[in-house]
């Protein structure tokens, strides 16, 4: 049998469930947004919008995050885009922190700031335990279950 150990901070961990999901208004100017400023769309961090079928938007700052954003595309026709997303539950991910920022062992983690990709812990948090913290490159291990 293969040794399935990884070493502490190496990145993700477990098979997380993969979905397309639609986004919401404010999520799709955002995303038109990112693009024309030529900035990454992917590894932003999402939430249920809960007012369409698999409708999405973004989190704000302190929201808790249900899934990270790991592809994207344009539908022309109509002018929506299509996102490929890793739904957070069952899974270890390596996401980054703010310098500046609290992020500590045993913590439960929300989204930090309006950027939509960076975590931080906080008594109010309630998703999430993070189990490594790797202060060199700002980011943390964190186990959804």
């Amino acid at each position: 049998m293969a040794n399935t150990a990884r070493l502490m901070g190496n990145g993700d961990v477990g098979e997380p469930i993969q979905l397309t999901v639609t986004p919401d208004a404010t999520l799709k100017a955002a995303i038109a947004a990112l693009i024309a400023a030529g900035t990454e769309v992917t590894g932003k961090l999402l939430k249920w919008s809960g007012a369409g079928n698999y409708e999405v938007s973004l989190c704000a700052d302190q929201d808790a995050p249900a899934m990270i954003i790991t592809s994207f595309r344009e539908n022309k026709a109509d002018s929506t885009y299509d996102l490929g997303v890793e739904l957070l539950q069952n899974v270890v991910k390596n996401l980054p922190y703010r310098t500046g920022a609290t992020c500590a062992l045993a913590g439960k983690v929300r989204v930090e700031g309006s950027d939509y990709m960076y975590i931080e812990t906080d008594a109010g948090a309630t998703v999430g335990y993070v189990l490594a913290v790797n202060t060199t490159a700002e980011t943390a291990d964190v186990l959804f279950s």
